[in-house]
């Protein structure tokens, strides 16, 4: 097999690996953070949490980057939950609000969203990676597969063509 016949093979996979990854990996985690907020505007499961405790702490030896975990607490039918959200900042104290919006599920109130998880975050930058990286690590994985049964095929041809 010709090596622009198995790099346009491995190049297909690729990009329909990765559309396929974006759709249901990237995408996916925005569609259903907006669902769920939807949902809870909807049936007036909404309230307002407030910032009841801080820790501060440098995520890097250097103190270079500063990361601020706010526990947030919200009160449901007399019941008080509480949301951790982390701020980041670079050089300096990371700026949060001392309170916020709380969309949380009708039937399990200890389950909650904020506008902030619906924003880029980490996590969605962890889903953007996992959506590049895996296609371009299977896409070189399955030329290098490609390229060997390719050369076992083409040895053991040459070998009975010889004998």
């Amino acid at each position: 097999m010709p090596d622009d016949m198995k790099t346009n093979i491995v190049l297909i996979c690729g990009a329909c690996l990765f559309v396929i990854l974006f759709i249901f990996v990237f995408i996916r985690g925005f569609v259903k953070s907006a669902q769920f907020i939807k949902a809870a505007k909807e049936n007036g499961c909404t309230t307002m949490g407030k910032a009841v405790r801080v820790e501060d702490f440098n995520s890097n030896d250097n103190g270079q980057y500063r990361d601020s975990t706010v526990t947030y607490a919200y009160e449901v039918c007399c019941e008080t939950y509480t949301r951790n959200i982390t701020f980041k900042k670079h050089w300096g104290h990371a700026n949060y609000p001392s309170a916020l919006t709380v969309y949380y599920d009708m039937h399990n109130p200890s389950k909650s969203m904020t506008d902030f998880d619906v924003q880029f975050s980490y996590r969605h930058q962890f889903r953007l990676c996992v959506a590049v990286f895996i296609p371009i690590f299977a896409t070189a994985l399955f030329y290098g597969l490609i390229s060997f049964v390719c050369n076992i095929y083409e040895f053991f041809v040459l070998s009975e063509q010889f004998s």
